[in-house]
């Protein structure tokens, strides 16, 4: 039955997290965690507007793993946007993007949960974009899925929360874009 088994899993959900109180555990790994990598690895941000307008579509690019070779990119417009502008500059973003698609070689978009993935859908829809954002045969990997998949949280998986565990500290006190 569905339904008991969903309670059982939130039960367990629960001791678990009860468990990690008791001990001063704020993150657990329950299940091997494999990060995909491909040759060319992006990393995508967004920011929008008062109106939810996506006026920022920021890129940090590397060959695979090699930090050394970072560089940023971005796809700005800081002049208000229109349904027409905004769809202007998510396809700019996105012919950069296939533009990084050489044969050959394997690229990754990395982005945590799913506002790059909507925004995109929403703004250009499936016929433009559904190949670069398909779960099952596009480029994007929602770093959150692969997470929620190896480990729990205490106190939830937000990027902002999970990164401290990690030992990230942004440059700035409010990194809220």
């Amino acid at each position: 039955d569905l339904s008991r088994h969903q309670a059982r899993t939130r039960l367990a959900g629960a001791v678990q997290r009860a468990q990690m109180i008791c001990d001063g555990t704020e993150l657990i790994r329950t299940h091997p965690v494999s990060v995909p990598s491909a040759d060319i690895e992006i990393d995508v941000d967004i920011e929008n507007d008062t109106q939810g307008r996506v006026y920022l579509w920021g890129a940090r690019i590397r060959d695979g793993a090699d930090d050394s070779t970072a560089r940023y990119v971005s796809f700005a417009d800081w002049e208000p946007l229109d349904s027409e502008r905004e769809r202007d500059l998510a396809r700019r973003f996105v012919a950069w993007l296939r533009a990084q698609c050489a044969p050959g070689r394997s690229v990754a978009v990395f982005h945590w949960s799913d506002p790059e993935v909507s925004k995109l859908r929403s703004i250009l829809g499936l016929a433009e974009v559904g190949d670069l954002i398909d779960p099952q045969t596009g480029i994007y990997v929602d770093l959150l899925r692969v997470f929620d998949a190896g480990f729990l949280s205490l106190h939830g998986s937000s990027l902002k929360t999970v990164a401290k565990l990690f030992g990230f500290a942004w440059g700035v006190e409010d990194p809220g874009g």
